[in-house]
């Protein structure tokens, strides 16, 4: 009889455990109430810069900031895209160049979310019908190259082995491939900004602006 009522204390004992458990909430599901379910997402991108306009053969550095749903800046893979690249181009470091007068808009994108602003390209000038890129070391000089539309770049190319591939702005020549001790003259017979990498060497790029 005494194991009988021991057993009963215990039953009762732990019936009254489970229930102060359930009632504090111990099923697993008390962080959600306090916010600790919510993942960051991307709700919003705003763009800013020092100007509006930027000069032909010029550069303007947009900033762009991506936010989540708290207001809080989050991490987003953004992709640009100009509504004239033949007046203005925009590059993957957010990075404007003026290419002739008129009004472009940059508009920068991830998934859903966008933000555009209009940037108005000043002046116009004269450019060069040729121009030299040489490659000391493991860059190419000068980094930007500005030269008029129809006109030639010659690549001076080292001992050592390099190439030149365009990887953006329709219109661009023929890549030029592992190349030495040589100089390869490319004419650019379209408007646009014109970038290109070295392959061989990760790092090396540069930019042809044809006006």
């Amino acid at each position: 009889m005494r194991i009988n009522h021991m057993s009963s204390i215990a039953v009762a004992a732990f019936a009254a455990f489970a229930a102060f458990v359930s009632a504090c909430g111990g099923g697993g599901d008390g962080n959600t109430s306090l916010g600790g379910g919510s993942t960051p997402v991307l709700t919003s991108i705003t763009i800013s810069a020092p100007s509006m306009s930027v000069a032909a053969s010029g550069t303007l550095q947009l900033t762009v900031s991506p936010k989540d749903q708290f207001g809080k800046s989050i991490s987003a893979n953004i992709s640009w895209s100009s509504s004239a690249p033949t007046l203005a181009f925009v590059n993957s470091s957010d990075l404007v160049i003026g290419i002739v007068a008129g009004t472009a808009t940059m508009t920068a994108q991830s998934g859903t979310m966008s933000a555009s602003t209009t940037i108005t390209v000043t002046g116009g000038g004269t450019f060069p019908a040729s121009a030299i890129v040489t490659i000391p070391a493991l860059s190419f000089a000068p980094a930007q190259t500005d030269i008029a539309m129809t006109g030639t770049v010659s690549f001076q190319f080292p001992a050592e082995a390099h190439n030149v591939i365009f990887t953006s702005g329709n219109g661009a020549p023929a890549d030029i491939q592992v190349t030495t001790n040589v100089n390869v003259s490319q004419q650019f017979n379209t408007r646009g900004a014109f970038e290109y990498v070295c392959t061989l060497h990760p790092g090396m790029q540069g930019t042809v602006v044809v006006h």
